[in-house]
């Protein structure tokens, strides 16, 4: 693994850019950058979880959420006094999304397995920026450093999820690949109901359905380098053909797990 990807100065992330990655995301004046870093390789191998070739991630200003205060007295000249220490929730904005790029697939790539998508977070700066000041300011916090990076961790995290689940299980998947859900689900059905009626063990009923997702896989890779010309080095490896739920859940899980943003002091 790449030492120099894996400590990369924070303030590098407003205009990075290596294989695999971009990286254009404002920082705020309001924060010291000291001794922080993030993990470019750690986002890479996320990316890849996700099923993608390129990921970008951007900031640009946004909406902002609005809070209204409670009412805590009125003076004597008719005047309100607002608790500014509860304030009330009236419209969330929205602090990150993700996305996967629309690109035209080529022929070939009949069989999504093998198709590695360009992937896009794109980040609220000015709602993440707010969050962090008013946290901050709730929590008599002095530095903010560590709360903008929990923050930041929480958005790309977030936005790599957002990203495998289009990517694995939205519209870029085939309709070779659906059908080869569905036709496997269909045989983990069967087999279900078999398993039941010669009363078989729990050992049993886990060996054969491993051996129906073995076998369909077995069969759809070997049939997409056949007719489809791809290679074995480029399959999308699962457990499951076609709505690629296990990499999906590891793009929820993991990224949560792992920082790519840390704070050394």
């Amino acid at each position: 693994m790449n030492q120099a990807e894996r400590e990369v100065p924070l303030y590098s992330i407003g205009n990075y850019q290596s294989d695999g990655l971009t990286c254009k995301v404002n920082l705020p004046e309001f924060i010291s950058f000291d001794h922080t870093h993030f993990n470019a390789q750690r986002i890479k191998t996320f990316a890849r979880i996700a099923g993608l070739d390129n990921l970008y991630i951007y900031s640009e200003p946004g909406e902002v959420s609005e809070y209204e205060f409670n009412l805590d007295r009125i003076n004597a000249d008719g005047t309100a006094v607002m608790d500014a220490s509860h304030e009330m929730l009236v419209h969330k904005a929205v602090l990150s999304s993700g996305m996967i790029a629309k690109h035209e697939h080529q022929e070939y790539e009949k069989f999504s397995d093998f198709s590695w998508g360009d992937g896009i977070i794109k980040v609220n700066s000015s709602e993440l920026n707010d969050r962090v000041l008013r946290l901050a300011d709730k929590y008599k916090m002095a530095n903010a450093q560590h709360l903008w990076s929990l923050l930041l961790n929480e958005v790309i995290a977030d936005g790599i999820y957002q990203v495998a689940k289009e990517n694995l299980a939205g519209d870029n998947v085939s309709p070779l690949n659906r059908a080869a859900f569905w036709a496997t689900m269909s045989e983990l059905g069967l087999f279900s109901v078999l398993n039941e009626s010669f009363r078989r063990s729990i050992e049993s009923k886990t060996i054969y359905s491993l051996g129906v997702l073995a076998l369909d896989q077995a069969m759809m890779v070997g049939s997409s380098m056949i007719f489809g010309k791809n290679s074995i080095r480029d399959w999308r490896w699962s457990l499951i053909p076609g709505y690629q739920l296990d990499r999906i859940l590891l793009a929820r899980i993991i990224p949560k797990l792992l920082p790519v943003v840390t704070v050394n002091l």
